[in-house]
């Protein structure tokens, strides 16, 4: 039996992300999954957006309304894909670490 320790590398990679009324855009990290993600809506006054990880549909995404923010951490490296729902014109960045 082995036993798997996952260590952080100390990676991070800054995406900006812009779209408009009714656009979806996926942002993928690949080769590897990432630790943690922190995602902010830079807008002040323009639109919200509706963030979805990973495999997360529509009814399961988090509304972010302008100037806001969210954080997701894992114990583990599992974050592949955020996928950006614009239900308005809005400027989105994700900070990623693995």
């Amino acid at each position: 039996m082995s036993l798997q320790i996952w260590l952080p590398e100390g990676k991070h990679e800054e995406t900006e992300v812009s779209g408009h009324s009714g656009e979806t855009k996926h942002v993928y990290y690949h080769p590897y999954k990432m630790w943690h993600l922190d995602i902010l809506n830079l807008d002040t006054s323009i639109g919200n957006v509706k963030i979805m990880v990973n495999n997360q549909t529509l009814p399961q995404a988090c509304t972010l309304e302008p100037g806001r923010g969210r954080e997701y951490d894992a114990k583990n490296p599992k974050y592949w894909r955020v996928t950006i729902y614009f239900e308005g014109e809005a400027t989105v960045r994700i900070t990623a670490s693995r």
